[in-house]
């Protein structure tokens, strides 16, 4: 049943679905700008409808004059909305729950990345783990350690200014705020 919710909102957790929502309403926000508004300028409005009657009319028909309260604009806030709540609860990784898959702590994972490195020592595994994970706490690192690999390794994962995985959450839940 997750999965088929997660199939559904799959649009959501696309980038350019999310940059169209937000050109789509900043091109919106400029026209409000632009056009005059009825709560703002019911005069200029009114002389607008006066000197060009067809596109008046047409502006009257898709709500131009009153954009920030048409139905579409709201839509569009809604839209907004319910796509940062999916893209942050359904898809989005609370920071520090588990914020590496197990797959991802696999060591030919990691050996690919640009920032890991391996060598091989005399010294045990877990001693060399443990001096290099003291080594790296001196240095502020936050230092999590995997001994049970398959060749008798160890897995060191170590990050630093783990408070920045939450700025996502605060910028996401700001949108929410402005939203509402």
């Amino acid at each position: 049943m997750l999965e088929k919710i997660k199939r559904v909102l799959k649009p959501f957790q696309n980038i350019k679905f999310n940059i169209s929502l937000f050109g789509a309403l900043a091109v919106a926000s400029l026209l409000g700008t632009i056009i005059p508004q009825i709560p703002e300028n019911p005069d200029k409005v009114e002389e607008f409808l006066h000197n060009s009657p067809k596109l008046g009319f047409m502006f009257e028909k898709l709500e131009l004059f009153n954009i920030y309260y048409s139905w579409w604009f709201v839509g569009f806030l809604g839209l907004l909305a319910f796509d940062v709540v999916v893209c942050k609860l359904i898809f989005g990784k609370f920071p520090g729950l588990r914020t590496f898959k197990n797959v991802e702590r696999e060591p030919d994972v990691t050996g690919r990345q640009s920032f890991s490195d391996s060598w091989t020592t005399n010294q045990p595994a877990s001693a060399t783990a443990a001096r290099l994970t003291e080594l790296l706490r001196k240095r502020k690192y936050f230092v999590r350690v995997q001994s049970s690999l398959e060749n008798g390794g160890s897995l060191l994962l170590a990050s630093r200014h783990r408070i920045q995985r939450f700025g996502s959450w605060v910028s996401h839940v700001s949108i929410l705020v402005i939203l509402l």
